[in-house]
C-alpha cells in the first residue's frame, strides 16, 4: 500500500470533470474510502462534502491479480 500524504503537501491532480478514489484519514481518525473531486479541489463521499477535515490521503492500491 502507498504511503501517506499529508494535504498540507500534496493533493490529487486536478484534472477537469474528474473523480479519484482514494483513502482518506480524517481528522477523527477514520479510515475510509472516498472520492476527490479534482475539478473543485474537495473530498467527498457518495458525491456529498465529507463532514470532517481530511489530513491525509493516498491512491487505492492496484486491484489483485488473478
Amino acid at each position: 500500500m502507498s504511503e501517506w500524504i499529508s494535504v498540507k503537501d500534496r493533493l490529487p491532480e486536478k484534472m477537469p470533470y474528474r473523480w479519484e478514489m482514494v483513502i482518506v484519514h480524517k481528522e477523527n481518525g477514520v479510515i475510509m474510502e472516498a472520492m476527490y473531486n479534482t475539478r473543485v479541489g474537495e473530498f467527498m463521499k457518495d458525491f456529498n462534502s465529507l463532514s470532517c477535515k481530511v489530513t491525509h490521503w493516498q491512491p487505492l492500491p492496484p486491484p489483485p491479480k488473478d
